[in-house]
């Protein structure tokens, strides 16, 4: 059950076909990890996506599974963001929106601990014609940014990743799409499924949703 929504971001933006780097190392499994201690930490979560105002329970494509890869990077102040569009972020984790036509959007991986933000937010196969977008909140004409703690040995929920978008434009050159970006604390209802799989970490669980500010423009 949904219980809360903290904050969201709202920008427009128009996105040129600009493919995600793949130098960026990919956070690892769960099912790699033996044990939670000093020198790891575990995040969990879903991904919702929406188009045009409805919750896509489909895929956009035939053949192909909508899937969601997000670059981060370790937070040390506002002023340190980085800024450069073409730097992909320290690590990434790749979500499958859908697995052979079916919803899911459940992930958890393990990533070193420490404080980190969200460079980047990657999309593939979400619109027929056009199979990848990429989107940093903090760039756009209302900068927002995304930011989760990760604690040592701890696995810890990060929440329901709600991405929507409505498309107000589009051609064989770009996108204008309206997006909006929240998320919900459904904490019981992700940790039975991250339990399910992962039942020897269940003393280690706990909250630690995605916050959201607003920076200066």
């Amino acid at each position: 059950m949904t219980r809360m929504f903290q904050g969201f971001g709202f920008i427009v933006l128009i996105v040129a076909l600009l493919p995600l780097s793949c130098a960026t190392p990919h956070l690892q499994p769960v099912s790699n990890l033996s044990k939670l201690d000093a020198t790891n930490s575990i995040i969990f979560g879903k991904i919702e996506c929406w188009k045009n105002d409805k919750l896509m329970v489909k895929p956009a494509q035939k053949y192909s599974d909508p899937t969601m890869m997000f670059q981060i990077s370790r937070y040390v102040s506002d002023t340190s963001i980085d800024t450069n569009l073409w730097r992909s972020g320290e690590y990434s984790f790749t979500v499958p929106v859908f697995k052979n036509g079916i919803k899911d959007g459940y992930f958890s991986f393990v990533v070193p601990p420490g404080e980190y933000y969200f460079v980047d937010l990657g999309y593939y196969n979400f619109f027929a014609d056009n199979p990848v977008i990429e989107m940093r909140t903090y760039s756009g004409k209302q900068p927002v940014l995304m930011t989760f703690d990760a604690p040592a040995n701890q696995a810890v929920y990060i929440g329901t990743l709600r991405n929507k978008f409505n498309v107000l434009h589009d051609n064989l050159l770009f996108y204008e799409v309206a997006m909006k970006t929240d998320v919900a604390n459904e904490f019981d209802d992700d940790k039975e499924w991250f339990l399910k799989s992962n039942p020897k970490f269940k003393t280690n669980v706990v909250e630690g949703i995605v916050k959201f500010r607003n920076l200066p423009k």
